[in-house]
C-alpha cells in the first residue's frame, strides 16, 4: 500500500476506490473481459463484503462492497448459472 493508501486507511478505515485500484480494474475491462455478474445484474446494489466492526450489514441501507468479480471473455458467457440468491444468506 502506498503512502496515500495508508493515510486513507488511517483516516477512513478502508482503501477501496483508490486511483491504482480503479486503474487495475480498468486494465481488466480494457482486455475485453466482462464481469458476468454485473452484466446479468446491472442495477443490483448487493454487496459481498461488510465491515463487521461497523456492522455495515446491519445498517439501512447496508454499507458494504462487492469485492469479488467474475471476469470472462465475452464469447464465453452463457445463460447457465446458479442464482446468487441460493448461496447468499
Amino acid at each position: 500500500m502506498n503512502e496515500d493508501g495508508i493515510k486513507r486507511w488511517l483516516r477512513e478505515g478502508h482503501t477501496a476506490f483508490l486511483p491504482e485500484e480503479i486503474e487495475w480494474y480498468e486494465r481488466l475491462v480494457n482486455l475485453g473481459l466482462v464481469d458476468e455478474w454485473r452484466k446479468r445484474n446491472p442495477d443490483s446494489t448487493k454487496c459481498t463484503w461488510f465491515d463487521y466492526r461497523s456492522r455495515g450489514f446491519d445498517q439501512d441501507p447496508k454499507k458494504g462492497l462487492r469485492i469479488d468479480h467474475f471476469f470472462k471473455p465475452p464469447e464465453k458467457l452463457t445463460d447457465k448459472y446458479i442464482s446468487s440468491e441460493k448461496i447468499m444468506r
